[in-house]
Parts: structure tokens; C-alpha cells; sequence
């Protein structure tokens, strides 16, 4: 199966999908198990994901909450097979009949608020879908547990969903019995704190039809789930991809074998040590998928935060105390974005304690993003997706630029390959002598080609740590000598985020109201002016005392920039510095200055830093593009009027480039050059 749009989803090579072995946790030696408990350590901390070979298990060892009674039916069902192929079957039957109910078959169940213990709809969300959330799926959710639920239809689905219910939870809290042991701490006292006794159990079946063009929406959108665990089997058709080292990886199940990944709330009570998985349902153009999924978590009411064992001075918390139930209704009643969730339970202060010169670098903390979510604009949706799609990210394009300045771009289209072999390329360039550099150190400002270090190695006086290499890529482009195949990578990538750039700019100027043709005829851009630009940040032993990168806006429309995961960037965001951490895969785009002078000020280029790591060093690729360098930009005519008057002359981009990049870097100090 491929990927949604040009996304390359792979199988993995060098590492495997681990699997764990349940009858070796349960009933094996002690060797045996704690080769089991390591093995789900580093499951849960270097994959949050992993398989479950359900061969054999012994419920008497079962956990001491299940009745007497359950334990006995149990012990006859999971002996030497563990959940019955017969049992799997029927639950996708029963499932499958639930779903070929009419409407009025399945009552009130359609539409039903989050927290009802049934619901069935379509999408992620039936009653919050907007046309943003694109998941091609029919879904049942039921709350097993505490309290059993059931729906009336199909008849024998009460019976069925009950022993599959029961069967899973047994294997879901051994499994965490097991991931306590793994992170070193007490059962007892978490079961306590967590009400595991009361644990909240949901069963979900999942629906994802055939789909003529699977490559323009999703079965299920990039998202991480709630809870401990989730446990997942299907009925043999794939579609399951996760996210695993910025990549997305295809899982093909082994035989036999439940699915589990980690959940928000393991995240959480593991104080970031687990994380949870990104992972997201692929289409089917010939097949439907179908799969059965179980949810663990703790009870509604127990408020879920770090448990205390991992929490000291080295590690303080990174999450705050939340009720289950809260965070439970807050992820289900709200658009589907990746592990936006998480954010809610995130403590949001990360100090920075600059002591520059510059009272600007020190006045502010940097902040995570709290109770508003830095925008994500789906790029898949906005160029090939319907046209209720499209407009929907136009809208979500133009808050962005008008209260951010930035957003992140996701399904962008550019492989991983490619923007590996450019991170190489670049580093490889750092590392050559400055003989092999050549004539472009100290070059001029509007040279094609220029290295050097700080901001500009002509004006600087200490302030910026970093080294660069600027080049002009379009509409002539150019190329380093080496390293040899600088080149062909450099053209490629250029190519790529140029029409991922022209493609952006025409949704952002839908979102004006303004004619796509009259921009590119002001501006002139079919002769676009586009740097490729790579920055290296070297490790810094006192990085509070200096900036990697002094606060600033940039030159020309937009800036498209990828880093090599050692985070860095912050912007200005209502007079506060917030820490920028990218969704995986994505590129990071901000605003420049020439958008806010065609815009008339309406969309403002985004003041932004960057700031040093003592331990790593940060590489990022950026690409500026703006108009041609002989347009004269200046605030189009259809944003012009009594009531808004131009706030800016006009001046060629050229004599805007230059008076910016000859100059000490001040924050947004060039847009006075054209401010009336």
C-alpha cells in the first residue's frame, strides 16, 4: 500500500517491529520474563509500538480483580491459544452486522455526545468533522468496562463482545504490569493512584471502505491515542503505518499476533520516557479494512499525572495533573491533529534565562503553546483534496498568517531521502577547508553564492553563533563545486519547495480575495527570486549566554525551513517567545516581510530566534522565496483604500535585500525602510 499523496510509507530493514512473546511474560522462567520486560522497555521507549504473540497464557495469574468465576471461563478459553481464532472472527463479524444496520436500526447510538458509553458515526468525530478532519471510516465505540455496555443488534453481539472484552483487558493488564516493572516502580501504589481496579476499558470497531483514490484522504488522519495501550487486530488487510524516527513505517502484522501501541496517558505517567505513537489507516483501493480495537486506560476519574518515582531535580515533571475524563472529552470533541492532545497536559514554561546585552533576548521565557495550538496546514488536502477540503485550508492558511505569522506543513509531498541527502550535503560543505570554500567567503550580499559565519561576516559583532551558506537557486540557478553532488540534490530540493512555496502563495492569496494573476504580474512571479539556505549551530557549553540566531523577521514572501530534529526555533507570538516543536515529517514556514507589504499589514512576518543546545549541534535547510529581485513590491491596489490606506512604499526587492543583509540585524528594523 502507498502512502497518502507522495508520503513513502516503508517496511522496516535494519530495525524490526518488536514482538513480545505473552506466554514468556506470564508462565515462562524468570529469565524468561525479564527478557520479556526488557524487550517492552525498549518497545515502549524506541518504538511505542510493538506485537503481541498470544500463544499461551495462564490466568490464574490473572490480575486480583477479575472475578473467581471470569478467571476459570478465561482459563479455558486462552490456554495454549490465547484469544480463539474463533473469537477474533466472530468480533469482526458481529461488527461487520453492526454496520450493515439501517440508521434507525442503530437508533440514538448515531451522533451521540463523546462521553455516551455507545456511539457510532463516521469520520473521527460525526458530530465535530468539518471537512478538516478527512477519515474515510464508519466506527462503533462502546465502554466495556467498568460498567459493561452493549448495543441490542446484532443479537449475539452482547455475548461475543463480552468474552472478547474480557480476554483483552487480561492481557492489557499484564502487559502494564509488566511496563511498571520495566520503569522500576511500585504496582501496588500505581494501581492506587490510577484506579486500575475501575480501569476504563472501550471497544471500538473500525470500517474503512474500499476507496477508489486512496491517495487523496486518509481511513484514519496521523494521531496518537488516549489511554495506556491500545490493542489492535484486523482482518487481514493492512493498512496500519506508524511513525518511527521521523519515518513512516508500514506494519504487516505477524501472524497470529495483536497490535499494541502506547497511549497519551503511558506518556504521561512515565514523565516522557514512553512516548506515545503517531500512526495513522491507509485506504484500500480493492479492499475493506476492518479492524477491532481496544482501548485501556485509567479510571475516568483518576487524575493522571507523572508518577512520583520518576520525577526528581534531573527530570521534573513535564506534564500536569489532568482527570482522565477531562482529557478524554477534551481529545474526542475536538479536530483530530496528530498529538496536539498532549499539549493540554503539558507544563508550558521552558526558561531560557538569556543574559545578552540585548534586553530583548532576556525579557522573555519561552513558552510551549498552550491553550492555542500552532496552525497545521494539511498540503495533500489543499492541492488534491475536494473542493469543501481546499477551502477549508485556505481559511485555516489565512489564520495563520494573520495571528501566527507561522504554521507547519504536513503531507508536503518532499521525501525523506531527499531532505536526508540535503542535511549530508550541507554538513559535508561545513566541513571543508576554507581553501576548498573559496571565493565565497566574505563575498557580497547579492553574490549567488556566499559562506561565512554570524549573521554577516561583513557587520557582525558576536552575536549570532552559527555558520551558513547562502545560494540563489532561482531563477538562475547556482551550485557549490563541492561537494560533488551538491549539485543534483540542491537542484532537486529547490524544485521541490519552489512549487510547495508558488503553491502556498496562490492559496494565500485566494485567502485575501485577490486575483492569483494580478500578484504574479506586480511581483513578477514567474521569475521568483529562491535562496537555498543551510545553517549549522554548532554545541554551545553555555547556551543561555549567546543566540544561535538574534531575533529577526525575514526578507521576501515566505520561508520553508527543515532541521535535522535538534530543536531550536522559537517565535513571537502575542509578545511572548514560544519553543517551536515541529509535528514529525513536517516543514516549518513563516511569513516574511514582503507578504506583510502586499498584504497591507494584514499578514505580519513573524519575529523568530534561534537559540543553542550545549550537547548537539542543529542543521537546517531554509529556502526563502519572494518576488523577482527587480519587482517593485508594494501593497496591492484591491487592499488599498479610504479606510486602509497603503502603509508602505514601494522599493525593489533588490534594494531590500541589500539594505537588510548589509546592515546589523534588528529585529524587524528593514520594514522601516519602506514604512509610511
Amino acid at each position: 500500500m502507498t502512502s497518502l499523496i507522495s508520503l513513502d510509507a516503508e517496511l522496516p530493514t535494519e530495525e524490526t517491529i518488536p514482538t513480545i512473546d505473552f506466554g514468556l511474560l506470564v508462565n515462562g522462567t524468570p529469565e524468561q520474563r525479564s527478557a520479556m520486560v526488557r524487550l517492552l522497555a525498549t518497545a515502549c521507549e524506541d518504538w511505542g509500538f510493538f506485537m503481541v504473540l498470544i500463544m499461551m497464557c495462564i490466568i490464574c495469574l490473572a490480575w486480583p480483580m477479575l472475578h473467581v468465576s471470569s478467571c476459570l471461563f478465561l482459563f479455558n478459553k486462552l490456554v495454549n491459544h490465547g484469544i480463539p481464532e474463533r473469537l477474533r472472527d466472530e468480533m469482526l463479524e458481529a461488527f461487520k452486522a453492526l454496520f450493515d444496520l439501517t440508521d434507525d436500526e442503530k437508533g440514538s447510538y448515531n451522533g451521540a455526545h463523546v462521553l455516551d458509553p455507545i456511539r457510532i458515526g463516521s469520520g473521527f468525530n460525526s458530530i465535530t468533522d468539518t471537512g478538516e478532519c478527512q477519515c474515510v471510516r464508519h466506527y462503533a465505540k462502546i465502554m466495556v468496562h467498568p460498567e459493561f455496555h452493549s448495543v441490542p443488534k446484532p443479537l449475539n453481539f452482547r455475548n461475543i463482545s463480552k468474552e472478547y472484552s474480557d480476554c483483552t483487558r487480561v492481557i492489557g493488564l499484564e502487559l502494564l504490569k509488566a511496563i511498571w516493572e520495566g520503569l522500576g516502580i511500585k504496582e501496588s501504589r500505581d494501581m492506587e493512584a490510577l484506579n486500575l481496579s475501575l480501569c476504563t476499558q472501550h471497544l471500538a470497531g473500525n470500517l474503512y471502505p474500499q476507496y477508489l483514490n486512496p491517495g487523496i484522504a486518509f481511513g484514519l488522519v496521523p494521531h496518537s491515542d488516549l489511554g495506556f495501550l491500545t490493542l489492535v487486530y484486523q482482518n487481514g488487510v493492512d493498512g496500519l503505518e506508524i511513525m518511527h524516527k521521523d519515518r513512516w513505517i508500514y506494519v504487516k502484522p505477524v501472524p497470529n499476533s495483536i497490535m499494541v501501541n502506547v497511549g497519551d496517558h503511558m506518556e504521561i505517567v512515565s514523565n516522557g520516557k514512553y512516548k506515545s505513537v503517531l500512526h495513522r489507516a491507509m485506504l484500500n483501493r480493492e479492499m475493506a479494512r476492518m479492524s477491532i480495537v481496544i482501548v485501556i486506560g485509567p479510571s475516568l476519574d483518576a487524575i493522571v499525572e507523572p508518577i512520583a518515582d520518576l520525577v526528581n531535580d534531573d527530570s521534573p515533571a513535564v506534564f500536569r495533573g489532568m482527570m482522565y475524563r477531562d482529557y478524554m472529552e477534551h481529545q474526542q470533541s475536538n479536530i483530530l491533529v496528530e498529538k496536539r492532545a498532549l499539549n493540554l497536559s503539558e507544563r508550558t514554561v521552558v526558561r531560557m534565562r538569556l543574559e545578552n546585552d540585548e534586553a530583548e533576548h532576556c525579557s522573555h521565557d519561552a513558552e510551549l503553546p498552550n491553550e492555542e495550538t500552532i496552525p497545521t496546514i494539511d498540503f495533500g488536502l489543499l492541492v488534491n483534496g475536494t473542493p469543501d477540503q481546499r477551502s477549508a485550508m485556505v481559511r485555516l492558511l489565512a489564520t495563520a498568517c494573520e495571528d501566527w505569522g507561522f504554521f507547519m506543513l504536513v503531507n508536503h509531498g518532499i521525501k525523506d531521502r531527499l531532505r536526508d541527502e540535503m542535511l549530508e550535503a550541507f554538513k559535508a560543505f561545513f566541513d571543508l577547508t576554507d581553501d576548498e570554500k573559496g571565493s565565497y567567503i566574505r563575498a557580497h550580499v547579492l553574490d549567488p553564492i556566499r559562506t561565512g559565519s554570524g549573521f554577516n561576516s561583513k557587520t557582525d559583532t558576536g552575536k549570532c553563533s552559527r555558520h551558513y551558506v547562502k545560494i540563489f537557486v532561482h531563477p538562475e540557478f547556482h551550485s557549490v563545486s563541492k561537494p560533488h553532488n551538491f549539485r543534483n540534490i540542491s537542484k532537486e530540493y529547490s524544485e521541490s519547495t519552489r512549487a510547495i512555496g508558488l503553491e502556498l502563495l496562490k492559496a494565500i492569496w485566494e485567502g485575501l480575495g485577490i486575483e492569483e494573476s494580478q500578484v504574479a504580474k506586480a511581483v513578477k512571479l514567474g521569475s521568483c527570486f529562491q535562496i537555498l539556505v543551510g545553517n549549522l549551530y554548532p554545541p554551545y557549553p553555555e547556551p543561555d549566554s549567546e543566540l544561535g540566531f538574534a531575533p529577526h523577521s525575514d526578507h521576501g514572501f515566505l520561508t520553508l525551513l527543515y532541521q535535522n530534529g535538534v530543536n531550536g526555533l522559537q517565535i513571537m507570538h502575542k509578545e511572548r517567545w514560544i519553543y517551536v516543536k515541529p509535528v514529525p515529517n513536517s516543514i516549518m514556514v513563516n511569513t516574511g516581510d514582503h507578504l506583510e507589504i502586499v498584504s497591507n499589514g494584514k499578514y505580519k512576518s513573524v519575529l523568530h530566534r534561534a537559540v543553542l543546545n550545549s550537547e548537539m549541534a542543529r542543521m537546517s535547510i531554509v529556502t526563502v522565496i519572494g518576488p523577482s529581485l527587480d519587482a517593485i513590491v508594494e501593497p496591492i491596489a484591491d487592499l488599498v483604500n479610504a479606510d486602509s490606506p497603503a502603509v508602505f512604499r514601494g522599493l525593489t526587492y533588490r534594494d531590500y535585500l541589500e539594505h537588510q543583509q548589509s546592515n546589523s540585524l534588528v529585529e524587524k528594523g528593514a520594514l522601516n525602510l519602506v514604512t509610511l
